[in-house]
């Protein structure tokens, strides 16, 4: 089944964009790797080794989206009935996507348990993270066994959903615990003084900046899929969501020095009051210290 000449704008002009977007977001991730490795050199080695992992595989995923694109666009520039086509490195990159998003959800998933000291919600995260990358997985493999794209969803669609839909499920998990648990942490009435209501505060503002972009991606790039997945605009979206889900670590990561500091600021303007720490109050030191 060939791609009508047609709706080109919203098949290969779509993915074309998609590839634009995540070749500017990897720029970010490359900033936010430099500097997570400059201000945290003495970081736990875990965290080291994971960020690692996440950059190699974002330089991988970028440049063989880049190589599929081109290879659809220029390869293919005079034989229109090829754009149906699946290049192999669109089918190896969906693979590494499903390699970053579930580490990027696991680690998510260990934030909750420091923060809520359960381990039933973010064991249940991780295992549907395992889940989320085993289907990826099989995506990667049926997309290499298809003749073409429209032949994959016509065949594949079920599976293709199954991947994206249980990722928003465990992005959508992973936002609101966290957020109810950081909600548990603000003392009742003045108990700690100002300064623990205002840290909390912050804790929270800076939770949904980092997790926010990449649960919204995720939930309407599902959207996009059901509603129409013979346009690429979800598949545009799948391009760069991976790097949204690199940047929200990434900013976790590296917040913590903002953290530390905002902290400081509000501990001097309230030095003369005296402050007194609830003995639920361990996320501050979890989340800025990490070590």
């Amino acid at each position: 089944m060939d791609l009508p000449v047609h709706n080109l704008d919203n098949t290969i002009g779509a993915a074309l964009v998609g590839v634009l977007i995540s070749s500017t977001l990897f720029g970010i991730v490359v900033v936010q790797t430099y500097t997570y490795y400059n201000r945290f050199p003495n970081d736990r080695i875990s965290f080291k080794y994971l960020v690692s992992v996440i950059w190699v595989c974002e330089l991988v995923h970028c440049g063989l989206i880049s190589e599929s694109i081109y290879s659809l666009i220029i390869k293919n520039y005079t034989n229109l009935s090829g754009l149906a086509d699946i290049p192999l490195a669109l089918s190896i990159a969906v693979a590494f996507t499903g390699i970053i998003e579930p580490l990027v959800q696991m680690f998510f998933a260990y934030r909750i348990f420091v923060v809520s000291r359960s381990i039933v919600i973010p064991a249940m995260c991780c295992v549907f993270s395992t889940v989320r990358c085993g289907l990826t997985f099989a995506t990667a493999v049926a997309s290499i066994t298809s003749a073409s794209g429209p032949q994959l969803f016509k065949n594949f669609k079920w599976l293709v959903g199954s991947a994206l839909g249980v990722g928003s499920l465990v992005d959508v998990t992973l936002s609101t615990t966290m957020l109810y648990y950081l909600k548990r942490q603000k003392p009742a009435g003045d108990q700690g003084g100002p300064f623990v209501p205002l840290l909390i505060n912050k804790i929270i503002v800076w939770t949904v900046q980092s997790g926010v972009m990449a649960t919204l991606t995720g939930i309407v790039m599902l959207v996009f899929f059901f509603a129409s997945s013979a346009s690429y605009v979800w598949l545009a979206m799948f391009l760069f969501t991976s790097r949204i889900f690199s940047i929200s670590l990434l900013a976790s990561l590296n917040g913590r020095l903002f953290l530390h500091e905002d902290t400081l600021d509000v501990h001097m303007r309230h030095l003369t009051k005296p402050i007194t720490f609830p003995s639920t109050l361990s996320v501050h030191s979890e989340l800025t210290s990490c070590r």
